[in-house]
């Protein structure tokens, strides 16, 4: 039996093929992309003129240690507000039931 010799395909022919798998990769991962953009809610602190008022009474401390508990009970603050807000809502969809 006679040994057959392949040989692997020249530059010309292999590039397209590489090129291709680049942009399938690419458009793979930028759809797992979108789809998690997608999934994901929208800023939940948004920079509204009342929020950003807040935080830049807070970033006139010089100490650090300060100006990161200032944000930091700016940013509770609008969460607990934000959870009175969706409880009221769960029970105003429950009374009109």
């Amino acid at each position: 039996m006679e040994a057959k010799e392949f040989r692997s395909p020249a530059l010309p022919h292999r590039a397209p093929s590489a090129v291709a798998a680049v942009l399938v990769s690419l458009g793979s991962f930028a759809s797992l992309l979108a789809q998690f953009d997608a999934a994901t809610p929208g800023q939940w602190l948004p920079p509204t003129p009342e929020v950003m008022a807040q935080v830049s009474r807070c970033e006139s401390s010089r100490d650090r240690a300060a100006r990161d508990t200032c944000v930091r009970q700016v940013v509770a603050a609008r969460l607990e507000r934000l959870e009175r807000l969706e409880h009221q809502l769960g029970e105003d969809r429950l009374a009109s039931r």
